[in-house]
């Protein structure tokens, strides 16, 4: 057997008070909208792509020795500008494993490494082997 029940439902006024703070250092210079704004910021990002070009034109094409790709495409992913230039770190590293597995490559220790691990992190297979690496 059950009992009838109801709710009661009271309304509480919450009050909050208000503090007073002090002015912000910044002024109100980001709450404000100015639409001139979005005019620089287009031309900005036209001016960014035209540099990113230049960059990739500059850097990824002049550097001819595969050991100076290597520390390149190497200091822009530690850098974090790798998603700029995906495109191009994998037609260079392609490249480098096309060669790579055409003959054998003698070098250095770090040269070997950095070979070993740029190519393994892009997906390339590449044995650990020691006869295959040097």
């Amino acid at each position: 057997m059950s009992f009838p029940v109801q709710a009661q439902t009271t309304k509480l006024e919450i009050l909050r008070q208000t503090a007073t703070f002090h002015p912000s250092i910044w002024g109100d210079r980001f709450l404000n909208h100015d639409s001139g704004d979005m005019i620089r910021n287009d031309r900005t990002k036209q001016e960014v792509e035209r540099l990113k070009a230049v960059v990739s034109r500059e850097v990824f094409g002049a550097a001819d020795d595969s050991l100076e790709k290597l520390k390149l495409i190497d200091a822009v992913q530690r850098l974090g500008l790798s998603y700029h230039f995906e495109g191009e770190m994998e037609e260079a590293l392609q490249l480098m494993y096309d060669a790579y597995q055409d003959h054998d490559h003698d070098g250095d220790l770090y040269n070997v490494a950095l070979r070993f691990r740029l190519l393994r992190q892009h997906g390339h297979h590449v044995s650990s082997r020691k006869s295959q690496l040097t």
